[in-house]
């Protein structure tokens, strides 16, 4: 049970009714910049567009990271790590009846598709590069809205809060009806949004026609029937968001449009398929599967819209997710309940014709909207047949996170109402980029050039906006280069030539091992990694879970997994985003019985970068390599003043007269030294950290290299001092300790 203590709650609301002849949208445009703002357009001929809707100046938030949700309301700050049990708490602590028509009062924002992961124990080995929360919500203190079945009526109404009186909501009105009165309707816009730069995507053509091609194997091994796929269209845009989603509204009107004004990022969707809608104990769900460009004569209008009607493919694919929200809304609805009202109608829109269905249900008594989300989200029509095994897939064929897209936008009602839209054909602006997403559903029958094309259709509302063309993206002339006795493109040369991190050293690896499926200490060497980045590249680490990629590697590469070597990459490849990767390879190492052999390399060596593992690595790895010409196993390094600094492929820690002794100067914060130093000091031992020179090895009674794939392990000599060998048993312990076999 989640208390909201101290939370101020509505008490009431007060309503005016104005004289309005003006253009909704335009209107809502004069409050395009207003944290919180949410904007909700009914476009088309549709019998669901009815009601436009704005609320406004929200008087608490609610916003949801990784592993909590917050909410906020002035200097009171909620925490919980049930995230749609604190919306629920909230939704009830708020809760009071208002009339069925028009707007209610609630909360008003987005869900996003990666909330699934708080639902089902799923793998996230994508990277998140627009770092935005799993769902955002606001409380508006005032909303509008107007019924296109009325003419020249707009509807006003304001809360006042259980510490205010009727009087502070009339002030809210009085200042919104003094606005309206002061409002400027843009022009309607007839020239393309200004952007820079080139369209990018996710995928390239032959990428995204390889990935359906996977998912109908897939298919074909009977893993599931339905996956849906997308590919991300982005480029640099830092105009307004409202003017890109009222263009596209022109373009294509729909019935399920919403526009939030998040403060940080904005979200425009122009989504024709309702995710849910709950009034009352009624609930239903609009799915969409099946999907034509509209004809540009009216003969080839109305051959594609036969097509799709007499579509087998179309029609199984509607079926398939009409039979997963029958089963999603039989999980919360009274028993026999469950009712498929429209099998499938054929929808036209300016560019687009679709087939929906329309299934209901009455739900159980009791149940918050969480519960509705936890049973039903996200929705199926944009996840795929089973579901859970679906959104695998797509984790493993979608390299970035989908974010708003095919989650949803709209209202929970403080009155029990409940608005959702799917997010499809919805714009994510942020620093400086729009970026849209489109995509469709692959079964067995799918045909990889159709799925791309489909995906370009969807999208073209996005493109007209601005005026591009997606067939531009990746068209670029290539740089013909000479390798190996051939004139080759550089795109498929195997060379990243004209990247920073090859020409410059502008990358930064981890290497750790991998001990019985388990990549030890793997955060601490993740933490290490992003810790650097920006000081090695300027640029900001992309969020990835690197526990699940992990995880995944040890799944394709079992041998690997057994013992193995796990490589983390970050690499500036001359993007704004770094590229990441991850590499898992059989471990064959074995460290002498007898301990390590080490000799001073003739060079010394200074620079603040080597508290980082760059790429600018090959002084380390060549004083390595002639020191195993030599007869050891690894080069101890030296600061130009004689100091010690490192072993060339291991931190050292010296045992002397009862301390510990670790050497300070440039080098790097040794991972698997950290974890040692910790447990031998809750053993008791003193740690001292200071400049150390070879008279200072000469006096020590061990000495130990600590590297990431080796562990802990014992030095016999180092330049004619031989160390005592450490009590075995003590030794297999510290191993153990670490996560390390005893024997290495």
């Amino acid at each position: 049970m989640i208390h909201l203590k101290n939370l101020k709650k509505p008490a009431g609301f007060c309503r005016r009714t104005l004289f309005f002849e003006g253009d909704f949208a335009s209107l809502a445009k004069n409050f395009e910049k207003e944290r919180g703002a949410m904007v909700l357009l009914s476009g088309g001929d549709h019998p669901e567009a009815r009601i436009q809707g704005l609320g406004l100046w929200p008087f608490l938030e609610l916003s949801c990271q990784e592993k909590e949700a917050t909410l906020f309301q002035q200097e009171l700050v909620l925490q919980s790590q049930d995230v749609l049990g604190l919306v629920d708490a909230l939704l009830q602590s708020c809760a009071f009846p208002e009339e069925k028509e028009g707007l209610p009062f609630g909360l008003f924002g987005f869900f996003s598709y990666d909330l699934k992961n708080h639902m089902e124990k799923l793998p996230d080995t994508v990277v998140d590069d627009l770092f935005l929360p799993l769902y955002q919500l606001f409380a508006p203190r005032l909303v509008l809205w107007q019924d296109l079945h009325e003419k020249n009526t707009l509807h006003l109404k304001a809360l006042f809060l259980d510490d205010e009186n009727p009087e502070d909501a009339e002030i809210l009105l009085n200042r919104m009806t003094q606005r309206l009165q002061d409002t400027v309707f843009p022009n309607p816009m007839h020239h393309p949004l200004p952007c820079s730069g080139s369209l990018s995507s996710t995928f390239t053509r032959e990428a995204y026609e390889g990935a359906v091609a996977r998912i109908r194997e897939h298919i074909l091994r009977g893993e599931a029937y339905q996956v849906n796929l997308s590919q991300r269209f982005s480029l640099a845009y830092d105009g307004s968001a409202y003017a890109l989603f009222l263009k596209m509204f022109e373009t294509a009107p729909q019935p399920f449009s919403a526009f939030l004004q998040a403060g940080d990022f904005q979200l425009a969707s122009l989504s024709p398929e309702r995710f849910v809608c709950v009034k009352g104990r009624r609930i239903e769900s609009h799915p969409i599967k099946g999907t034509r460009p509209r004809g540009k004569t009216a003969k080839e209008d109305a051959h594609l819209k036969m097509d799709l009607e007499k579509s087998q493919k179309d029609k199984a694919e509607l079926s398939m997710i009409v039979d997963l929200v029958r089963n999603d809304l039989g999980r919360i609805a009274v028993t026999g309940s469950v009712r498929v009202e429209v099998p499938g109608r054929t929808e036209i829109w300016p560019h687009l014709f679709h087939r929906v269905a329309v299934v209901s249900a009455e739900l159980e008594p009791g149940l918050g909207a969480g519960d509705i989300l936890k049973a039903a989200f996200p929705p199926g029509s944009v996840t795929g047949c089973p579901r859970i095994r679906a959104m695998e897939l797509i984790d493993t064929l979608e390299p970035k996170r989908r974010h708003a897209y095919t989650g949803s936008l709209g209202y929970l009602g403080f009155d029990g109402r409940m608005d959702l839209n799917v997010a499809i054909r919805t714009v994510i602006v942020r620093g400086g980029n729009a970026h849209y997403a489109a995509g469709g559903g692959v079964v067995w029958d799918s045909d990889p050039e159709e799925e791309y094309r489909e995906s370009l259709h969807k999208a073209a509302p996005f493109f007209k906006a601005f005026d591009c063309k997606a067939e531009e993206q990746g068209k670029k002339e290539d740089t013909l280069i000479w390798r190996d006795g051939r004139f080759l493109p550089l795109s498929s040369s195997g060379l990243p030539l004209d990247s920073p991190a090859l020409r410059h050293g502008r990358g930064l690896f981890e290497t750790l091992r991998v001990e019985n499926g388990e990549a030890l200490h793997l955060g601490e060497h993740a933490e290490r990694l992003a810790g650097s980045v920006f000081e090695v590249t300027g640029k900001t680490m992309p969020g990835v879970h690197w526990p699940h990629v992990a995880q995944r590697l040890c799944t394709l590469h079992p041998e690997a997994a057994r013992r193995g070597q796990l490589h983390l990459i970050a690499m500036d490849t001359g993007k704004n985003l770094l590229s990441l990767a991850a590499l898992l390879k059989p471990l064959v190492l074995s460290p002498p019985k007898d301990g390590l052999v080490l000799i001073g390399h003739p060079e010394p060596f200074f620079s603040p970068m080597a508290r980082h593992k760059s790429f600018a690595y090959v002084f380390f790895a060549r004083a390595r390599e002639e020191a195993e010409k030599k007869g050891a196993d690894e080069a101890l390094i030296f600061a130009p003043d004689g100091a010690v600094l490192e072993g060339s492929f291991s931190s050292l820690l010296l045992f002397s007269e009862g301390s510990i002794l670790v050497p300070q100067g440039p080098s790097l914060p040794g991972v698997t030294r950290k974890k040692l130093l910790l447990h031998l000091e809750n053993q008791g031992w003193p740690v001292e950290r200071r400049k150390l020179f070879m008279e200072d090895l000469k006096k020590g009674d061990f000495l130990f290299c600590c590297s990431s794939l080796r562990g802990p392990w014992w030095v016999r000599e180092v330049e004619g001092k031989v160390f005592r060998k450490p009590e075995t048993a003590w030794f297999a312990e510290l191993r153990r300790a670490l996560g390390y076999p005893a024997e290495g």
